[in-house]
């Protein structure tokens, strides 16, 4: 039924979404100030993340992304937050990257 809901809607991403393991990142990372978040997926341009605390819509943070021979520090906005699992509670939320991301193996985290 979802396929019949979503034949003939264009994907409007500007860019195609990559999971954790289509990268060279792992998929824990930490939100400025120290909050763990689970990577869901990312793009050169931000990042979908879960974490069991709310990120405020607006907010200016840091998302750290570690790779096996790589740190990545990127300055980020967070775009939206909403309750995405109750029981346990749990947020999905979205942030966008002040400046690109390399997100293919090859780039090796370089940006």
């Amino acid at each position: 039924m979802a396929a019949a809901l979503n034949a003939g809607v264009d994907d409007r991403r500007a860019e195609a979404r990559r999971r954790p393991h289509e990268t060279p990142w792992l998929d824990v990372a930490l939100l400025r100030p120290g909050q763990e978040v689970v990577v869901v997926n990312l793009s050169s341009q931000g990042a979908l993340l879960e974490s069991t605390r709310r990120m405020r819509p607006g907010m200016r943070t840091e998302l750290q992304l570690v790779g096996p021979r790589s740190r990545r520090v990127l300055p980020a906005r967070v775009l939206r937050c909403a309750v995405a699992q109750l029981d346990p509670l749990r947020y999905r939320g979205a942030l966008a990257f002040e400046e690109p991301l390399a997100v293919d193996r090859e780039g090796q985290g370089s940006g």
